[in-house]
């Protein structure tokens, strides 16, 4: 049966319905999980060797997600309350989106391909196999503000989702009025996905970082995987998701399962709308 709106129109969005509705937000968290704590975490190392990055500086990136989540928190709560909450988790995909194309784009600003480091006995610097260091070569000295930025755009866009798409879930828990079970698969998505985005990372680093190294075996030692295609995947994956975000209804109470039918449901004297619903019902089958 399509939604219907309490003056009878029905809705013009599949995604009315609280299932799809469980499902675009369970999609969400899933995407912005398995990217935060999958491939991000999954990826620092190969990272470090490519831009020749130190442990201090790949906490600076980190650091970066978790900073704009504290500003933001506060604010996103605030004004989110009142709010088109599907407008502002839309928002937040598009960001994510933004954040993890940001990230991978300082792949194709590398100046050279990677060779094997070696570290010197004597001054401690970076060595490539031409005998350039570091800082002979200018190598990451710019780049690295792209995974900072990047790490930064993939925080505001995530911070609606610990706020925002709960707050959606536990106003509008559907016709069964059942919000502990959604809340559930939210949560278990959020940790599922990780997983899953440890898996996909492993097979993408199993790859070579370009179709020059295609031929280059896995035991070679200046073999580095295809690190930036699953930040990629996921640019992808948020994209298709703002369209769908967008259509999600502002309440429930937009579509048939309003407060009257809920009382219905519950065993109360039944709506104006559900006996209208009735009424014809019972014409069309005299």
């Amino acid at each position: 049966m399509q939604p219907k709106s309490p003056r009878g129109r029905p809705s013009q969005s599949l995604f009315a319905r609280p299932g799809w509705q469980l499902f675009a937000i369970c999609y969400l968290v899933g995407v912005q999980s398995s990217l935060t704590t999958g491939f991000v975490n999954s990826c620092y190392s190969t990272i470090e060797k490519l831009f020749h990055f130190s442990s201090k500086f790949t906490g600076v990136i980190e650091g970066s997600f978790h900073v704009a989540i504290v500003l933001l928190v506060i604010p996103v709560s605030f004004y989110g309350r009142k709010g088109n909450k599907p407008a502002i988790m839309a928002g937040g995909a598009a960001l994510i989106a933004l954040g993890a194309a940001c990230y991978s784009s300082a792949e194709f600003f590398r100046h050279r391909p990677f060779s094997v480091l070696n570290l010197t006995s004597a001054t401690g610097a970076l060595v490539d196999g031409n005998g350039c260091t570091e800082t002979d070569t200018g190598e990451a000295a710019w780049p690295k503000w792209l995974f900072v930025t990047g790490m930064f755009l993939i925080g505001v866009g995530s911070t609606p989702i610990q706020t925002v798409a709960i707050a959606y879930l536990d106003q509008n828990p559907g016709p069964e009025g059942n919000t502990g079970w959604s809340l559930g698969w939210f949560h278990a998505v959020g940790l599922l996905a990780p997983a899953c985005g440890f898996v996909l990372s492993g097979s993408f680093l199993s790859m070579p970082i370009d179709f020059s190294s295609w031929a280059m075996s896995k035991e070679d030692a200046s073999f580095m995987g295809a690190w930036w295609m699953g930040f990629m995947l996921e640019c992808a994956l948020a994209l298709l998701l703002v369209p769908i975000l967008l259509t999600l209804p502002r309440s429930n109470k937009e579509c048939e399962w309003d407060a009257d039918d809920k009382e219905e449901r519950e065993g109360g004297p039944p709506s104006p709308h559900a006996t209208a619903a009735a009424a014809g019902g019972g014409k069309q089958a005299a």
